[in-house]
């Protein structure tokens, strides 16, 4: 949920569009309307007061965009109103308030304002400046909603979705997400994605998924960024293309998703759509892993152990793999497949648990049952071996096979090595 400013500085920018404001207006323009807001012209205070809080043709000032806000507010004007609020909840031009924020949008929510009404929704769901009511902030949501304002079909979409101040309906989330995101909200695009990627109140449909998941990642959503690399790395929806995967992820994992940076670890690590750079692998697990991934824990614990990252000791391996562990395990059990094969290797090579190779082979060949192709190599030569289970060429060949047909050349060289 939003608590900064920022969102209010958007709000603004946006809505001067729909202004007669003082953009293109130069400064003649600028010293009609300051006479005229003295005279108590409540649209020339309104303008003058825009001018001043955003720098257009003067310096900006404000505590002066405050003053004439407050003028224009006085007299009723739903914009203004809607700013004093926005300045009271950011401490612009006057002390930080969010009561006296409240009570400006409330005002201004009362007139019909949209931005106002969202604002006012986003309070109550909150709890800024008011109790916290889920049921008054579907009702203001839903007001603003109702006007087209794309933020507040997001946020209503969102209530329905998790059933909060309301009856969980995720068909409705799905058609309040798609109105928002033809509007080109990157949020609500993200969350259609996810819709049509889950099925979640729309048919299930990879496709559209992969559409939306680009359209919110064009955008610069981190969230979408990783999914979308995670659709063009298995064709979900979209022809096979790792290294665009790569190219997504790493925009995300520099805005700062863990996951994407972890992703982009394993990718440097394997040479995976890029070159193989352990090194570069490693400062994408740390960064990942600082919080709190357990798969970038795991791997970083790993690098340790090889020595393939001489900045810690062994000790800290052994931490970061005990904070992965349970993780590794609950993933597992629930039937991810990749902490299937990572679970395995704890168990292979004793990190964070007491090595047992049985019960390595028992969770690769879980992993290799749902088309780990990594995990099917791994048991496949484990069969070849005899390691952690009986020698049988049979199943090793079986198993290797089905991860050459995937592309995997370390299988296939093990597989040549059968003949």
């Amino acid at each position: 949920m939003r608590s900064s400013g920022l969102f209010f500085s958007v709000l603004f920018l946006f809505s001067m569009l729909f202004l007669a404001g003082c953009f293109e207006r130069g400064s003649d323009s600028f010293r009609r309307d300051l006479k005229a807001a003295g005279g108590g012209d409540a649209e020339a205070q309104c303008r003058v007061a825009c001018c001043y809080y955003k720098g257009d043709g003067i310096p900006a000032n404000k505590a002066e965009a405050a003053k004439w806000f407050r003028k224009s507010a006085d007299q009723g004007n739903a914009y203004a109103q809607c700013m004093m609020g926005s300045c009271f909840y950011d401490g612009d031009g006057v002390e930080k308030n969010p009561v006296e924020a409240v009570d400006w949008w409330r005002k201004s929510a009362d007139q019909g304002f949209a931005f106002a009404q969202y604002n006012l929704g986003h309070c109550y769901e909150a709890g800024e400046g008011v109790g916290q009511d889920l049921g008054a902030a579907v009702e203001w949501y839903s007001k603003s909603a109702k006007q087209g304002f794309p933020t507040a079909q997001y946020s209503l979409g969102m209530a329905y979705y998790n059933g909060k101040g309301v009856k969980q309906d995720k068909s409705v989330a799905a058609k309040l997400f798609k109105m928002a995101a033809e509007q080109g909200d990157s949020r609500s695009q993200l969350f259609l994605g996810n819709c049509y990627s889950n099925g979640d109140g729309v048919p299930f449909d990879d496709v559209e998924a992969a559409k939306w998941m680009r359209k919110s990642a064009e955008q610069g959503n981190p969230a979408a960024q990783y999914n979308l690399g995670l659709f063009l790395y298995n064709g979900r929806g979209v022809e096979i293309d790792r290294k665009e995967a790569v190219d997504w992820w790493r925009k995300s994992a520099e805005a700062g998703f863990a996951k994407a940076q972890c992703n982009m670890g394993l990718c440097c690590y394997n040479g995976d759509g890029v070159p193989v750079d352990k090194s570069e692998a490693v400062k994408w697990f740390e960064k990942a892993a600082g919080q709190g991934e357990p798969e970038a824990q795991f791997m970083l614990g790993l690098c340790l152990f090889r020595k393939e990252c001489l900045s810690k000791d062994e000790s800290e391996a052994g931490k970061l793999f005990a904070k992965s562990e349970k993780w590794l395990r609950g993933s597992a059990e629930n039937g991810d497949y990749e902490a299937q094969f990572y679970l395995g290797v704890s168990f292979y090579e004793g990190y964070g648990v007491a090595a047992d190779k049985k019960e390595a082979v028992k969770w690769w060949r879980k992993s290799a049952e749902l088309g780990n192709m990594i995990a099917q190599c791994r048991l496949g030569e484990c069969y070849l071996k005899g390691d952690g289970v009986a020698k049988d060429m049979r199943e090793a060949e079986k198993w290797l096979s089905k991860s050459a047909d995937q592309g995997n050349d370390e299988a296939r060289k093990l597989l040549e090595g059968c003949k």
